[in-house]
């Protein structure tokens, strides 16, 4: 199989965690493939940081440089971001397109416990900056 590009979206809550963990199990155990997740919050947790906005950009950029390299391997990668703006989502259609990988963007909607702490002021931020124009795809290949 050739590496493909999975951009998981949504507000925090939305179901984003649990079903790139559902993708991953799948990927190993039923369909053969080997998947890889990766989230910016995961910078903090192997960091053993609490999370602080001062690191957002540093996690993001770890997170970016972690999808191309697991593409680049030949890795299903999964992206799980909230990616509420066109400027968040732009970077991971270029890693994509750079490297002439198949891309989908999914939006998660669902209503699941928000396993990341982020207050419920923040959830309706990211909702009402939320970005849905998929004009920044047109040129999925």
């Amino acid at each position: 199989m050739q590496p493909v590009l999975i951009i998981l979206r949504g507000v925090s809550g939305s179901g984003k965690s649990t079903f790139a963990d559902f993708l991953v199990y799948m990927s190993g155990y039923d369909l053969g493939y080997a998947a890889k997740k990766f989230e910016a919050d995961r910078w903090f947790v192997d960091n053993d940081e609490p999370w602080n906005p001062r690191y957002l950009q540093t996690a993001h950029e770890w997170c970016m440089t972690e999808v191309k390299k697991s593409l680049q391997d030949g890795y299903i990668t999964i992206v799980s971001n909230t990616t509420t703006t066109k400027k968040e989502l732009e970077p991971y259609i270029k890693i994509a397109t750079d490297l002439g990988v198949q891309y989908f963007v999914l939006i998660a909607d669902g209503d699941f416990e928000n396993v990341h702490d982020v207050p419920e002021k923040k959830v309706r931020q990211q909702a009402e900056r939320f970005y849905f124009n998929n004009s920044a795809m047109q040129d999925n290949n």
